[in-house]
């Protein structure tokens, strides 16, 4: 790679390389360069506005975009100004699929002109008629609507190809007869392996959950219960034909809500659109065309048929004044500033989508189906303006305030934020309603959500009075959604995603026989070892040890340095997912579209659990809610060749002996209702032993650090600040105490704790809450190298992050 390049990224390899093969266009030398291209084309619209307030120069665009103030979307920065015949929008919406073939096969036609356009596509199945429903054609019954989805699926691999980029959202409502197939679609992985799939789940559904009620999906999804007649005995999950092509289905609400549940606790889908939340305060929820019926691949725009959006995002780490100091403190107008420019390049880059529209549109066959799509793309972007401007690095600006994500105090800074930001896109949407002109659905108050007209109303009644005014420019105008490489690119935190993992070691195969041989597999294949470490701990160390060379530290100092870091106790794995739940609300209140954010959970997380994480969501008005469960998805997201699979762990035969005291670290967890006091003797750093016992009394005890003393043989002791305990072994039963020296046993010898855990819940079963108790710990200490999911690129780990997956050994990933 070129010295310059990685110079220009201080060093940081994964950076260079997602600018260089994604962004970078033909002669372009650094970054600088493809900014200039970026800032020339927003100031070319820009100069088309004479009348704004602020009409922004190319120059002051550019800075913005340079110093990482505000960053476009992955598509426009790999395709705007080059006037190729691609769009610029990140995701598309086409119609739903009508009953009949000939509408099935035009919006198959339509995701394939649009993914090879380079376009994301979302739609919805539930207009397709239920499994066993009358079909009039050499069939005698429908096989439905999710016998469909292995077909649409299989386009998307087959437009990815070549370098190409697929990515498909396929949905459906649970009203729908065939919910309950389309929920268990994706449990055999091997199937519909090019869509993400989401379930819409309405308000009176998840009523009937609370209330264990009987629940009556039917078809089509308007019928009229009043003008049927539905026979008392039918069975529970029977389709009932009730009218000419009209279905019902009795089912109790329950029973498939549990299913559902145990689906996204096994391979981490479906996700969940709450329909009745996305409409809520929609301001395009009037407007028939623009209302939602799907969303995005990702899930965080959801839009009418033929709509589309383009991403532009606001760095939140450049939000802060003397950043991870004790002076340390928001810049209001900064972010006040930021938020009205980025809606105001967000609204150029709809001109400049309809710009790139019209150059597909003239390259396409004269009166073809993919030119007539094109056309109804264009006319509903000029329509209504959709835009999409987000955030990303929230987590490092929480940081650099010295404020730990997901601490209430975060949640009240979150808010502040997300609140100016919001006055300023509205303030910037109605100010160019007055000078570039209103979106041409506007049809004043009587179209517009009364709802939101009552939260604008609250939130700044003097641009509410101005917009009942003069209106607005957009439709819909904000989002959050996953920025994978750009938050790679900018070397910030993706999204309102905490940092995944700080600080990781990264292996790279040799290239050449001077490459330095740091690692070598089971195959002989030869790494070179790199630290990598996320940019904002670099830039708090820096600061706090301003006399040290840090990017000569080895992964053990910073280990040891990161517990003093604003970072410590921070990252996915280490926040309660209530706190990600009030974190994504908080944010879901200032946002018009929706949130792409997924809850990262430990391997030994409960059906009950994620159960519990859906419906608190539902009931914080969440419109939409993913969750991952470490290792659910173990060896099957991609398959890769044996000399791409690197031995991930190593044990010893012979223990370490063990010293008589080790430093140990101190959790009170709750389990089925109960509290367990569980320690963690620590050697080396890494686990080394395990006690746990549920205490006679359950007080919960705040996690601490102490030491753990072996007295004698199978006499052990811990003392702590918090509590003092002479003799652990008598507080264990018979089953705990087998438990302790298996685990401790398997600890000392090197095993991997996935096994371990494996072990523990395999001859624990029986006593649920204590194997769940000490899994759940141990599962902290996981290495983040046991990711299950494979690179396709390199053989790496992928982690899941923000509704993408990305590599941590390369710059592969599967969002913009």
């Amino acid at each position: 790679m070129n010295n310059k390049i990685l110079e220009y990224f201080n060093g940081d390899e994964l950076a260079a390389s997602v600018w260089e093969n994604k962004y970078k266009a033909e002669n372009e030398q650094t970054p600088d360069d493809t900014y200039e291209r970026l800032a020339k084309e927003f100031g070319r619209i820009e100069s088309n506005y004479k009348e704004d307030h602020w009409v922004l120069a190319p120059t002051f665009i550019k800075n913005l975009f340079k110093d990482g103030y505000i960053i476009p979307g992955g598509s426009v920065l790999a395709n705007a100004g080059l006037e190729k015949p691609v769009s610029l929008s990140n995701c598309f919406v086409v119609e739903s699929p009508e009953d009949s073939y000939n509408s099935i096969m035009k919006i198959r036609n339509y995701q394939i002109q649009l993914m090879k356009r380079r376009g994301g596509v979302g739609y919805d199945l539930s207009k397709l008629r239920p499994k066993g429903a009358i079909v009039n054609n050499a069939a005698s019954t429908s096989t439905g609507a999710a016998s469909f989805m292995d077909v649409n699926s299989a386009l998307t691999n087959e437009v990815a190809m070549n370098g190409r980029r697929g990515a498909l959202m396929l949905t459906i409502s649970i009203d729908h007869p065939d919910a309950e197939e389309f929920i268990e679609k994706k449990q055999d992985l091997t199937k519909v392996t090019g869509a993400n799939i989401s379930v819409k789940v309405s308000d009176a559904f998840m009523r009937a959950v609370k209330n264990d009620e009987i629940y009556y999906q039917r078809y089509p999804l308007d019928l009229d219960f009043d003008t049927i007649y539905i026979p008392t005995n039918s069975k529970l999950g029977e389709l009932i034909e009730v009218g000419h092509h009209k279905y019902v289905k009795r089912i109790k609400a329950r029973d498939l809500w549990n299913k559902l549940i145990h689906c996204a606790w096994n391979t981490a889908e479906p996700g969940i659109i709450f329909d009745d939340a996305m409409h809520l305060k929609a301001p395009d929820r009037y407007y028939p065309e623009f209302r939602m019926i799907s969303t995005n691949p990702c899930g965080e725009i959801g839009m009418g048929a033929m709509d589309s959006c383009r991403l532009i995002h606001i760095n939140l780490a450049k939000c802060v004044k003397y950043p991870y100091t004790e002076k340390a403190e928001l810049d209001y107008d900064v972010i006040a500033h930021l938020g009205y420019y980025a809606m105001k390049l967000g609204d150029d880059l709809v001109d400049l989508e309809q710009e790139a529209v019209k150059r597909i549109i003239d390259v396409c066959e004269s009166e073809s189906e993919e030119q007539r799509m094109w056309e109804k793309i264009l006319d509903v972007s000029k329509r209504g303006r959709r835009a999409g401007v987000g955030i990303l690095g929230l987590a490092d600006m929480l940081a650099q305030l010295n404020i730990k994500y997901g601490s209430p105090e975060s949640i009240s800074i979150i808010k502040t934020v997300m609140e100016i930001i919001f006055k300023a896109e509205l303030k910037a949407t109605v100010d160019m309603a007055e000078t570039r002109g209103i979106f041409e659905e506007y049809d004043g108050f009587d179209k517009e959500n009364p709802l939101f007209q009552s939260f604008v109303k609250e939130c700044d009644f003097e641009t509410y009075k101005r917009m009942l005014k003069v209106g607005r420019r957009n439709i819909s105008f904000s989002t959050i959604a996953p920025t994978g490489s750009v938050a790679m690119l900018t070397q910030t935190s993706s999204g309102i995603e905490p940092v995944f993992m700080p600080y990781y070691k990264r292996r790279k195969k040799c290239a050449s026989a001077t490459d330095r041989v740091d690692y070598v597999d089971k195959l002989g294949v030869k790494f070179t070892e790199y630290v990598v470490v996320h940019e904002g701990l670099k830039q708090w160390a820096r600061i706090k040890y301003p006399e040290e060379n840090i990017d000569n530290w080895s992964l053990d100092k910073w280990d040891t340095i990161y517990k003093e870091s604003p970072y410590h106790g921070a990252t996915a794995h280490d926040i309660d997912w209530h706190y990600r739940i009030m974190t994504q609300a908080t944010c879901q209140t200032f946002i018009t579209h929706s949130i792409s954010s997924t809850i990262n959970l430990p391997k030994e997380t409960t059906e009950e659990e994620i159960s519990k994480i859906y419906m608190e969501a539902w009931e914080n008005g969440l419109k939409g809610v993913t969750v991952y469960r470490d290792g659910c998805r173990e060896g099957i997201l991609n398959s890769v060749s044996d000399k791409q699979k690197e031995e991930r762990f190593e044990s010893s035969i012979s223990a370490p002996k063990r010293p008589r005291k080790l430093d140990a670290e101190f959790y009170s967890v709750k389990v089925g209702g109960e509290i367990f006091y569980v320690m963690i003797g620590l050697y080396k750093n890494k686990p080394y032993e395990a006690f746990c016992f549920k205490p006679e009394k359950q007080i919960k005890i705040n996690n601490h650090k102490g030491i753990l003393t072996k007295r004698a043989k199978g006499l052990y002791s811990f003392h702590s600040d918090l509590i003092n305990i002479d003799d652990l072994d008598s507080l264990l039963n018979a089953e705990q105490r087998t438990c302790t020296l298996l685990v401790s046993a398997l600890l000392r010898h090197g095993i991997p704790l996935k096994f371990i855990i494996k072990t523990e819940k395999k001859v624990n079963e029986n006593i649920t809450s204590f194997s769940s108790a000490i899994c759940r710990i141990l599962s902290k200490y996981m290495p983040k190298e046991e990711s299950a999911e494979i690179c396709p690129k390199c053989g790496g780990r992928l982690i899941r992050e923000g509704g993408c997956i990305r590599c941590l050994d390369c710059d592969y990933s599967k969002c913009l």
